[in-house]
C-alpha cells in the first residue's frame, strides 16, 4: 500500500519528460552528440553485425548537449550499425546506422546509396566556389541515387567536399562526409596525407626507378574524411622520379566505387624571399602551382601561378602575407585527377611556452632535433628529441617535476641532428600577462620596450591587440571600445625572442565555480584559466586562519597554440579543497576562497546561501548575497537537471519562486543555486524534504532543516517495531537504523511504515510506506527483472564487483512497471549477468522519496594454495563451504553474512586445515 499523496489530497507528480531526442551521427568516428538535458547522464551501446563492438558515455553539458564517446573495443561507427542509448527517465533510444554512401569519382555525376525510398541532402562544397550546392535525392527502390550537377559543376576535375546527411524517423541525423580525392604527396616528408569520402579505404604502392614496388597503408578515412600514411615501410620519403599507384576504394557492401591514380613523381622547388615577400621555384613546364601558404595561428591564403616554359613560377604574396619566420608555404601541382605533389618552404620558428610545459615549432619536413632545457645555473632541466612531421610541425613537452617547464632565466637550445646550422640559442625573459575585466585591459610583464601581442580567443575567432612594455617591463594593453571583456575569457600574449623565435604565455579572465555547505557534491571548485598553468586554492576563515588547501592544473591548449576553428569551451581546471588531513573542507559563509591560477590572483568571499523547499506550495525559497542574480535548477533525479530558472535577491538577500504550474516540488527533488557574485558562480546541492529507505541494511536517510530534532517512528500495522530520537545536522541531514533485539538490521516488511516527526511545527511529518519491491535475474537469458507498484518511477544499475577488461563497468536501466506490477529492465550498455555483477535498483514514490534495494549476484573466491574463500552473497542469507577432492569431503565451515555494504554483504571463511 502507497503512502498518502499528502495532506488536502494533492495529486502526486507526473514524471519530467526530457527533450525531445536528437541525435547526430558522423559516420566512421567514434562519438556522437546527443541533445538531452544539462548535466545528464547518457550510457551507450554500439552493436555491429557480430555482436558488441563499442561501449560510451557522455553527460549533458550547460546546453544539453552531451558527447557521447565510444571507448572500448572497435569503436568507428559503421552503415549497418546499432546504436542504443539510454538517460533518466526514459526508455532507451535504438537507432540503425543506416547504408549511406556517394561517390564523387564521376562528377559532375554523383552516385549514391541511401535508405530505399528516402530523401538525403547532399551539400558540396567545390574549392574557389564561393556558394555551396545544395541538393535534395531520393534513394528508389533498392536505395540507390543519381544527381546531375552538370548545371552546377562545369569543372569535372574539381576538387568538393561536403556531406549526405539523412534525418531518420527515430530521431538520428547521420551524416556521411564526402570528398574527391585529395592525396598530398610532398617531396621530403615522412607522410602522405589527404582527405577521400569517409570510410574509403586508401593504399599507395611506391616504385623507384629501377626497384621493387614497395606498399603502403592501407589506412581508412575517419568521420572527417582525412587521411594519413607513414611511409615508414618504405623508409624515406617519396622522391623525384617514383612512381606512385594511389588507390581509393569504397561504397560499402552494395556498391564498390574505384579510384586509381598513377603518378610519376616529376620535381618541383619552392623559395621564399622574406624581404620581397615572393615566392620563387620550379615546375614541370606549363603546370598550373597552387601555393598554400599557412603561419603557426592558422591563418591561411591561397595563390595560384603557372609555370613558364621553363619551368619558373613566381607569386608575390604582399599585402596579403608578410613573410616572417612562423610561415609555411607548400607549392604543388597535379600530378593527376586530385593528386599533387609538392614542397614545403618553411621558415622556421620555435613558440616557447613561459612557465607552460607545451612548446611548439616550425622547421623542414622530417628534420630531427635534440631540445635543451637549463636552469639560469646551467643545468639540464629536461633534455629530448623530436622531428617535424609531414607539415614541418614539431612539439615540445616538459612534463616532469615542479619548475621543469621553461622559467625566466633559463635558457633553451634546439640543434638540428644534421648539424646544418648553428644550433639556436635562446633566453626565457620575463613574461607574464593579468586580466582587468573592469577595466577591460590585459597587463603583466615583458622584455622593456619589447611589443606585446595580446590575443584574445573566442567564438568569433580571436582577435589581436598589442602593446608596449615600458622601460621597467610593464605594458598594459586596453581592449576598451573594442571588446568588452567578460568572464570566463582566455588568450596568450608572444614577444618575439629574435628572427626566429617567440615567447608566449598563456591568461584567462577566470571565472570560478565553487561548490559550498553540500555533503552531496563534496566541496570543489572548478573553471576556465590560463592554459597548462598550475592552479592553487586556500581557503581561509574570516578571522584569517588557513583552514583548506587544493592544488591542480589548467588542461587544454586551445587557449595558446590557436587551433582554427575556434577554442570550445576553452582550457579547464578542476581541485577539491581539504584540511591537513586529506578530509573534504566545508566553505562556509564569510570564509575567504584565494585562488593562484597563473599571473592571476582572484579572492571570492563565500556569501550565504540557503534555500528552503515548500513542497506542498511547489515554492524555493532562500538568502544570499543582496541583489545578485540566483539560477535554480530542480531535478527529478540526481542524474540530471530538467528545469533551470533566474530569479534575483531582493536588497537584503532574499529570493524567492513559484514553481506552481510549471513544476511539481517532490518530497527528495534535488536544487542547485547558483549565485552570481562578481561573475563567478557560487552553489550548492540541497534536497527538498524527503526521506531515503535502504531496504536491506534497514537505514533511512533524510533531509529536512538544519539543527532540528526529529522523532522516528517504525510501525507494522498498530505496533510500534521502532521509535527513537535523533537530530539533523547543519546542512539538514539525518541518519537512522533500524535494528532488531540482537542488533541486526530489522528485516523490513512490505507495507510497514516510517514517519519523520520534526521539533519545528512548520515542518510538515514526512511518511514513507515498505513498497513491494523485489527483483531477480537469469544468469542464461541475462535478464534482470522483479515486481514494483506501478505508479512510482525505477531506475537500475548495474556494475561488477570485479573489473573486466573492454568494459566500462557501468550500465543503466529506466523500466516501466507492467500489467501485475511487473518490470523487465534493458540495460545501456547490454549486460552479461555473471557471478559478480551488482545491481542497484532505486524506487522512487508518486509523492517523492526514494526506496533502495541491491543484489550481488553470488560469487565465490578461493585462496589458491591457502585457506581462505569469500565472496558476495544474498543479505541474510546464511553460507557454506565444502572443500573436496575426488568426491571425498576434506574440510567444510559455515558463516553468517558480514555487515552490509551499500549493495550486497561479503563473508569469508578460512576452513579447518586438511587432516
Amino acid at each position: 500500500m502507497l503512502a498518502p499523496a499528502g495532506p488536502g489530497g494533492r495529486p502526486a507528480a507526473q514524471a519530467q519528460s526530457p527533450a525531445p531526442p536528437q541525435v547526430t551521427v558522423n559516420l566512421y568516428s567514434s562519438s556522437l552528440l546527443f541533445r538531452t538535458l544539462p548535466a545528464t547522464l547518457v550510457t551507450a551501446e554500439l552493436t555491429g553485425p557480430k555482436g558488441r563492438k563499442a561501449e560510451g558515455v557522455g553527460v549533458g553539458d550547460a546546453q544539453g548537449v552531451a558527447q557521447v564517446g565510444f571507448y572500448t573495443g572497435e569503436t568507428s561507427i559503421l552503415p549497418g550499425d546499432t546504436i542504443v542509448l539510454s538517460r533518466a527517465n526514459d526508455k532507451p533510444l535504438h537507432l540503425t546506422v543506416p547504408q549511406l554512401a556517394a561517390s564523387l569519382v564521376e562528377l559532375p555525376t554523383v552516385e549514391g546509396i541511401a535508405p530505399p525510398g528516402v530523401t538525403a541532402q547532399l551539400s558540396l562544397k567545390v574549392q574557389g566556389s564561393p556558394a555551396a550546392i545544395e541538393k535534395q535525392v531520393v534513394a528508389d527502390s533498392q536505395g540507390a541515387f543519381t544527381v546531375d550537377l552538370s548545371a552546377q559543376l562545369s569543372d569535372p576535375d574539381a576538387v568538393a567536399t561536403g556531406s549526405l546527411t539523412y534525418d531518420s524517423p527515430e530521431g538520428g541525423r547521420f551524416v556521411l562526409a564526402l570528398a574527391t580525392v585529395d592525396a598530398q604527396i610532398t617531396l621530403g616528408a615522412p607522410a602522405l596525407r589527404g582527405r577521400v569520402t569517409a570510410g574509403w579505404e586508401v593504399s599507395a604502392t611506391v616504385t623507384a626507378a629501377g626497384g621493387s614496388p614497395v606498399k603502403i597503408g592501407p589506412v581508412t578515412a575517419g568521420g572527417d574524411g582525412s587521411f594519413l600514411m607513414s611511409l615508414q615501410p618504405l623508409g624515406r620519403p617519396i622522391a623525384v622520379g617514383d612512381n606512385v599507384d594511389l588507390r581509393a576504394t569504397g561504397g560499402g557492401q552494395h556498391i564498390n566505387w574505384f579510384s586509381h591514380h598513377i603518378n610519376q613523381v616529376k620535381d618541383i622547388t619552392v623559395t621564399l624571399d622574406r624581404s620581397s615577400d615572393l615566392a620563387t621555384g620550379t615546375a614541370p613546364a606549363g603546370e598550373a602551382v597552387i601555393l598554400s601558404a599557412e603561419d603557426m595561428d592558422g591563418r591561411q591564403e591561397l595563390f595560384r601561378a603557372t609555370a613558364d616554359g621553363a619551368g619558373a613560377f613566381s607569386v608575390a604574396m604582399a599585402p596579403r602575407v608578410d613573410l616572417g619566420s612562423g610561415w609555411r608555404v607548400r607549392a604543388a601541382y597535379p600530378s593527376s585527377s586530385n593528386v599533387s605533389v609538392g614542397r614545403l618552404a618553411v621558415l622556421p620558428r620555435v613558440r616557447v611556452g613561459v612557465d607552460l610545459p607545451i612548446s611548439q615549432g616550425l622547421a623542414e619536413p622530417g628534420r630531427m632535433l635534440t631540445v635543451t632545457l637549463r636552469s639560469a645555473a646551467g643545468a639540464i632541466k629536461a633534455q629530448s628529441p623530436t622531428q617535424a612531421d609531414d607539415q614541418g610541425r614539431y612539439q615540445l613537452y616538459f612534463f616532469g617535476a615542479p619548475g621543469s617547464v621553461p622559467q625566466a632565466g633559463d635558457s633553451l637550445e634546439i640543434a638540428f641532428a644534421d648539424n646544418l646550422g648553428d644550433p639556436l640559442l635562446l633566453r626565457v625573459p620575463e613574461l607574464t600577462a593579468v586580466s582587468d575585466v573592469d577595466g577591460d585591459a590585459v597587463g603583466g610583464r615583458a622584455p622593456a620596450d619589447s611589443v606585446v601581442t595580446v590575443r584574445v580567443d573566442g567564438a568569433g575567432g580571436p582577435k589581436r591587440f598589442t602593446a608596449t612594455a615600458d622601460s621597467g617591463g610593464a605594458y598594459r594593453a586596453a581592449l576598451a571600445g573594442q571588446l568588452d571583456l567578460k568572464r570566463p575569457a582566455n588568450g596568450a600574449v608572444t614577444v618575439a625572442g629574435g628572427s626566429n623565435a617567440e615567447f608566449t604565455t598563456s591568461w584567462a579572465a577566470v571565472q570560478l565555480n565553487v561548490s559550498v555547505g553540500s555533503t552531496i557534491q563534496g566541496n570543489f571548485v572548478f573553471g576556465n584559466g590560463p592554459a597548462w598553468r598550475t592552479v592553487h586554492a586556500e581557503l581561509q576563515a574570516p578571522d584569517g586562519k588557513v583552514v583548506g588547501s587544493g592544488n591542480g592544473q589548467v588542461f587544454g591548449g586551445d587557449g595558446v597554440f590557436f587551433i582554427p576553428g575556434g577554442s570550445g569551451s576553452g582550457p579547464q581546471f578542476f581541485m577539491q579543497l581539504a584540511d591537513v588531513t586529506g578530509t573534504p573542507i566545508e566553505m562556509q559563509t564569510g570564509d575567504k576562497l584565494q585562488v593562484t591560477v597563473g599571473a592571476e590572483l582572484l579572492t571570492l568571499t563565500v556569501p550565504p546561501l540557503d534555500s528552503v523547499a515548500f513542497v506542498q506550495s511547489d515554492r524555493i525559497t532562500g538568502r544570499t548575497a543582496p541583489d545578485t542574480r540566483v539560477t535554480l535548477s530542480v531535478a527529478d533525479s540526481p542524474l540530471y537537471f530538467d528545469m533551470t530558472v533566474e530569479t534575483r535577491s531582493d536588497a537584503s538577500g532574499n529570493f524567492s519562486h513559484d514553481f506552481s504550474g510549471k513544476r511539481n516540488i517532490r518530497h527528495g527533488d534535488f536544487i542547485q543555486i547558483s549565485a552570481d557574485i562578481g561573475g563567478h558562480n557560487v552553489s550548492d546541492v540541497s534536497i527538498a524534504p524527503g526521506l531515503l529507505m535502504d531496504l536491506d541494511q534497514a537505514v533511512l536517510l533524510g533531509s529536512i532543516a538544519p539543527n532540528l530534532d526529529v522523532t522516528v517512528t517504525l510501525k507494522r500495522g498498530a505496533s510500534t517495531l521502532s521509535r527513537q530520537n535523533t537530530s539533523t545536522d547543519a546542512n539538514g541531514a539525518m541518519f537512522a537504523q533500524f535494528a532488531d533485539d540482537g542488533g541486526a538490521p530489522l528485516r523490513l516488511q512490505v507495507g510497514d511504515v516510517v514517519t519523520v516527526t520534526a521539533s519545528d511545527p512548520t515542518q510538515d511529518p514526512l511518511s514513507l510506506t515498505v513498497p513491494d519491491l523485489s527483483f531477480s535475474w537469469d544468469l542464461a537469458a541475462d535478464t534482470v527483472s522483479g515486481s514494483a507498484p506501478a505508479q512510482g518511477q525505477l531506475t537500475l544499475f548495474a556494475s561488477l564487483i570485479y573489473p573486466v577488461a573492454g568494459t566500462l563497468g557501468i550500465s543503466q536501466g529506466w523500466p516501466s512497471v507492467q500489467a501485475g506490477n511487473r518490470f523487465s529492465t534493458e540495460f545501456v550498455p547490454s549486460i552479461d549477468v555473471r557471478p559478480g555483477s551488482r545491481f542497484t535498483l532505486l524506487y522512487r514514490p508518486p509523492q517523492g522519496h526514494y526506496v533502495v534495494r541491491s543484489r550481488t549476484v553470488p560469487i565465490l573466491n578461493a585462496q589458491h594454495s591457502g585457506p581462505n574463500a569469500c565472496g558476495f552473497g544474498t543479505p541474510y542469507e546464511p553460507v557454506s563451504v565444502k572443500l573436496e577432492a575426488g568426491g571425498a569431503q576434506l574440510a567444510a565451515a559455515a558463516a553468517e553474512m558480514a555487515p552490509m555494504t551499500a549493495s550486497s554483504a561479503a563473508c569469508c571463511w578460512t576452513p579447518p586445515r586438511r587432516p
